[in-house]
């Protein structure tokens, strides 16, 4: 079985648009997380998200959310559960759209075009181009 970035271990698999996305786990005592995309016919890798932080859920297959333009996956920049973003890139390039602190996450979903985000305090809808808010609700 290939490696596709040494000391790194496949944890997920999700297709956006033309391009399928790994979430890879560091196999050393390290909670890293890292993202590559992927061409679906060769697996040879497009680009390289880098690293995301810790995971801040044993749910990897939720971690990554796409759809035919934007790949968007959870980081823990400071490997907080508490401070936690929404990252998403375009799926063809790989180029940075946006990121956005959340907070406690929850889960993400597109939905009707759109995404949405839940955290231990809010419900929020984002525009899955630019991330802006479309709506938050409170708990």
């Amino acid at each position: 079985v290939p490696v596709l970035v040494p000391g790194y271990k496949a944890q997920a698999l999700k297709i956006g648009g033309p391009t399928l996305f790994s979430l890879l786990a560091h196999t050393g005592p390290k909670r890293m997380r890292r993202v590559v995309a992927l061409d679906p016919a060769t697996l040879a890798i497009r680009f390289d998200c880098g690293e995301i932080g810790t995971a801040p859920s044993l749910d990897e297959d939720a971690l990554i959310q796409t759809n035919e333009h934007a790949a968007v996956f959870v980081t823990s920049p400071t490997n907080d559960d508490n401070a936690c973003e929404l990252r998403a890139v375009e799926v063809v390039t790989g180029r940075a759209l946006w990121k956005r602190p959340i907070g406690e996450w929850f889960g993400h979903y597109f939905l009707g075009g759109y995404l949405c985000f839940f955290t231990r305090d809010k419900i929020g809808v984002l525009r899955p181009d630019d991330g802006r808010t479309i709506a938050e609700f409170p708990f």
